[in-house]
């Protein structure tokens, strides 16, 4: 399996390396997604994991219709786009 990580946050990165087994990758990019998204290539996936915290730190740009679009573009045709949230309820 080929694995591309973007992690804006080095820490959660170190982290799921040391304590959550997550495989070696072939890229990591340590930045905000959107610009990793906006310069991959079309049809260069076959799984997107979007897994975004939303305890009031996270761009609302990566939730937008135009993020998700570009997604769309960068996943081959029989590709999946999994959403993963959570978010503060108070």
């Amino acid at each position: 399996m080929i694995v591309d990580i973007v992690e804006i946050d080095p820490m959660v990165y170190k982290y799921a390396r040391e304590y959550f087994g997550m495989p070696e990758p072939r890229h990591a990019f340590l930045e905000d997604g959107r610009g990793v998204i906006e310069r991959a290539d079309d049809a260069a996936y076959d799984y997107i994991l979007h897994d975004v915290f939303t305890g009031g730190s996270v761009s609302k740009r990566l939730f937008s219709l135009e993020f998700i679009r570009e997604i769309r573009r960068v996943l081959k045709p029989d590709g999946v786009l999994t959403l993963v949230g959570c978010r503060d309820t108070d």
